[in-house]
């Protein structure tokens, strides 16, 4: 005891200093903070469009889209159409992808396309470094005609 009596000075600080160290675990603790900004997309909630809805519009335009990657089933995979060249589709900048009924998507920000337009079950995405201002305008009135 006669100790404590003659080191009441440090004894004390070392208590204040965990007290300080404990409150600050306690009510200072840090959070997480994603680096990225995404969004997280349940196709359950969002209107769904088919494969054949969507050819149809974009067809109404002069656009022609084929299938280029399927992937899962109607309810947890995507297909992703582009255009198509004598019934065969061709590699392009140009895509649109359509969610399956119950997936779970992620979506990151916004790329660098010149057109990116995400609704409902589809997303939309275009662009070149120099895109064709006719072709962009029949995607985007296709989309307009598709969303009515």
């Amino acid at each position: 005891m006669t100790w404590l009596i003659r080191h009441s000075i440090s004894v004390s600080v070392v208590a204040v200093a965990l007290v300080v160290v404990g409150a600050v675990f306690t009510f200072a603790r840090p959070g997480y903070h994603p680096t990225s900004s995404t969004t997280t997309v349940y196709m359950t909630s969002q209107d769904h469009y088919t494969v054949e809805q969507v050819e149809r519009a974009f067809a109404s335009h002069a656009i022609r889209l084929g299938e280029m990657s399927h992937d899962g089933n109607t309810k947890h995979g995507l297909i992703i159409l582009g255009p198509a060249r004598r019934g065969k589709p061709a590699p392009s900048a140009f895509t649109v992808t359509l969610f399956g009924t119950e997936s779970k998507v992620m979506f990151g920000p916004d790329n660098a396309m010149t057109y990116n337009e995400r609704f409902g079950n589809v997303d939309v995405s275009y662009g070149y470094p120099n895109p064709d201002e006719a072709l962009l305008g029949r995607i985007k009135a296709a989309v307009a005609d598709l969303r009515q």
